[in-house]
């Protein structure tokens, strides 16, 4: 009886050759074909995602960039408000220019200084004290770090910075280091027990300075502000003098930052020399400078 069976299965396949034979088993239609590669590159962005440590982080990714493109192209991420404790991994984000991070619970940043394409990073409203390894990031034009808890001195040392926003910290002492930030634009320390502001070098781009409401006492440092066009010193309750700032050309004052336009200053908390600078400036007609 074997022996027939064997027969019959040799005559069946006998007008076959191997390869046909395998080709008819594992051949699927082109439509099956294409699902299956879909699902084969999708298991492999999963893959990749399990670098992503945060599950939250890795939820988002999985169920919105992942479907749409591959985790290394991906140029622009927003993850606000998201529950974020950690962004480790997230130098898998090879290609990322833009990336916002406000309003999670991210204390460590440093991962974040492999992404060597990113332009704007926005961390606002996090839980960072220390921006360990920021400046590592070369490309970076805008940084956002207001409302963290960055304390004692900040010391800025951008190679392409423009924009710089530490409002509503803890910081005590704002330093621009020497041969850098050679095109920031605005700074913002607003709202920070900022004590001094250190420059010793002229910052040829710097047009727009806000610290309001910092304990600021002195603004020699200033004077290197040579492009500043906008100063705001609002509710500086330790500042008593802007003289530094100033001098008198015959009967009037002039500003020796030459291209200030506009300057934002609570009048209460000076002597009695600097309302004077003040309302002389405001009695003249032509004065380019406008006191707020």
């Amino acid at each position: 009886m074997r022996t027939i069976l064997s027969l019959v299965v040799t005559c069946l396949l006998g007008s076959f050759s191997r390869a046909e034979v395998l080709a008819t088993e594992t051949s699927l239609p082109k439509d099956n074909a294409k699902d299956l590669q879909l699902l084969q590159q999708k298991r492999l962005q999963e893959d990749k995602l399990a670098v992503i440590k945060d599950l939250q982080a890795k939820t988002i990714l999985k169920n919105t960039v992942v479907k749409e493109t591959n985790l290394e192209s991906v140029l622009n991420l927003r993850l606000d408000n998201a529950q974020i404790s950690t962004v480790e991994g997230f130098g898998a984000l090879k290609s990322l220019n833009h990336l916002s991070l406000s309003g999670n619970f991210i204390n460590n940043i440093v991962p974040l200084t492999t992404l060597s394409q990113l332009k704007t990073l926005n961390l606002s409203k996090n839980q960072i004290v220390a921006p360990s390894g920021i400046n590592l990031l070369e490309r970076l034009e805008s940084l956002d770090l207001s409302y963290n808890q960055l304390k004692y001195a900040f010391c800025c040392l951008f190679v392409s910075l423009h924009y710089l926003k530490l409002n509503n910290n803890n910081i005590q002492q704002l330093i621009f280091i020497k041969n850098f930030n050679k095109l920031l634009e605005e700074v913002d320390i607003s709202d920070n027990p900022l004590k001094s502001i250190t420059i010793k070098e002229p910052l040829v781009s710097l047009k727009k300075l806000s610290a309001n409401g910092t304990f600021i006492t002195q603004l020699n440092d200033l004077l290197h502000l040579r492009a500043l066009e906008e100063l705001n010193l609002k509710n500086c309750i330790h500042l008593r003098s802007i003289a530094t700032l100033f001098y008198r050309v015959g009967d009037h004052w002039e500003c020796k930052l030459n291209r200030l336009q506009k300057l934002s200053i609570s009048e209460e908390f000076l002597d009695e020399t600097s309302k004077s600078i003040l309302a002389d400036i405001k009695a003249k007609k032509e004065s380019k400078l406008a006191i707020l």
